[in-house]
């Protein structure tokens, strides 16, 4: 999961950058640093669900 949202992060950011901003600092902040954190928290989460149920399954 953590492979997949760096490819679409990292598509969106080169689209904001070349389409958008022409600034790979501006780029970054709005298309990758806003949206990270919190994804990166999904993924977090999604793991320690996935554990639990795998854990109570066996």
């Amino acid at each position: 999961m953590l492979i997949g949202l760096l490819i679409i992060f990292s598509a969106g950011t080169l689209q904001l950058n070349f389409v958008y901003f022409h600034d790979w600092n501006e780029a970054i902040k709005a298309g990758f640093l806003i949206f990270s954190l919190w994804d990166v928290l999904k993924l977090v989460v999604a793991a320690i669900i996935s554990q639990e149920i795998s854990r109570r399954l066996i």
